[in-house]
């Protein structure tokens, strides 16, 4: 699917969204949600079901109208606009193609509605299938393809129209594991190599990580963090936040001597020294978030170790994981790199401490 210099399918376009909200009965579907999205950027809206991100999605394309707020491309005010006139593309998950028709009237089907002359769209579909990687399957039928190509069918299809922005939601859900892998990473050289500015929705982590310049974590119709990939993983703000991103442990602490950015915790004989990343409003909260891999085991009687045993393990191939119980009775998850060895023995003897630069502390 990768694309070559001097692609013309579109420009990015920057998105506003100010104080959307959407209330079904006495339920609200999302809520005073405000984003930005630069020119060109790709945003994953990542949240469970039924925390807003489609209707979000659905009120971008005009299939739902907001109860209140506004939704703007390069200022261009969308909410006037009926969804065929928005210059959006929505990609679904199902791709929902044609089986009568073949790849290349599928990917023409939205120039033939817009009134498109042959002599034009003839191009511009030999450029979409070009851009995507199947002009070879131009005279097959949507039966004849497997998911992969399916799905890159449907891609071109929303480029083809020269979308000002692109909508994708949970465009990777009909493949298996190891296609939808290797069909994310195209997908994100693509929409690079294009610039086109890109809403994806998913409530899978780490195709949030794999594609985004920026990450919205979505809860119960609203926004709890915003922010580069990187940043969400590393320093979620929210319980919430930290827990939907995989983080293993969240420990309630007291707090101690603050030194700079820095603040000392404690959870029963467990101490760490925690860079401060948010307002002294987080830290009231006393909550640490403690990844599996940011507690270390050592030899029984480590100087700097609490002593615990390990109550259980799980074998992940390269790494375990294991359930560590402090002698002051904290339980902690714990990962480690097996090294070619064996996991360590239920009940085993073994000092932990925690490693406070990959910590933080978290609002309730």
């Amino acid at each position: 699917m990768s694309a070559t210099s001097g692609a013309t399918i579109s420009r990015g376009c920057r998105l506003e969204i100010e104080g959307l909200a959407k209330n079904y009965g006495d339920v609200a579907a999302i809520s005073d949600v405000t984003l930005t999205v630069p020119p060109g950027a790709l945003i994953t809206l990542l949240g469970p079901s039924g925390c807003g991100k489609t209707t979000l999605m659905r009120s971008i394309a005009g299939f739902v109208s907001p109860d209140r707020g506004r939704i703007a491309l390069d200022g261009r005010d969308l909410l006037a606009l009926p969804p065929e006139r928005r210059s959006t593309a929505m990609l679904f998950q199902n791709y929902s193609l044609f089986p009568h028709m073949t790849v290349a009237a599928n990917v023409g089907f939205g120039l033939r509605m817009h009134g498109v002359r042959r002599a034009e769209a003839e191009p511009r579909i030999a450029e979409a299938l070009r851009l995507t990687r199947i002009a070879e399957l131009a005279d097959r039928h949507p039966g004849q393809l497997s998911g992969g190509q399916q799905q890159r069918v449907a891609l071109a299809r929303a480029l083809v129209t020269r979308p000002d922005i692109l909508l994708l939601d949970e465009p990777f859900g009909a493949l298996d594991q190891s296609l939808r892998e290797e069909v994310q990473i195209e997908l994100r050289k693509l929409q690079q190599s294009l610039g086109i500015t890109t809403l994806v929705v998913t409530h899978d982590q780490l195709e949030a990580l794999t594609l985004s310049d920026l990450v919205a974590v979505m809860n119960a119709g609203r926004i709890e963090q915003i922010g580069p990939p990187i940043e969400i993983y590393d320093r979620p703000n929210t319980a919430f936040v930290a827990k939907f991103m995989g983080v293993e442990n969240l420990v309630p602490v007291r707090l101690g001597a603050r030194d700079g950015d820095r603040m000392r915790v404690a959870a029963g004989s467990l101490e760490a020294l925690v860079r401060l990343h948010t307002t002294a409003g987080v830290v009231d909260s006393a909550i640490l978030a403690v990844r599996a891999d940011a507690v270390e085991i050592a030899s029984p009687g480590e100087p700097g170790t609490v002593a615990a045993r390990i109550a259980f393990a799980t074998n992940r191939g390269s790494s375990a994981l294991y359930e560590v119980t402090t002698d002051d009775g904290q339980n902690l998850q714990a990962s480690e790199d097996r090294r070619g060895g064996t996991l360590r023995a239920l009940g085993s003897r073994v000092g932990v401490r925690l490693r406070g630069e990959a910590c933080c502390l978290v609002t309730g």
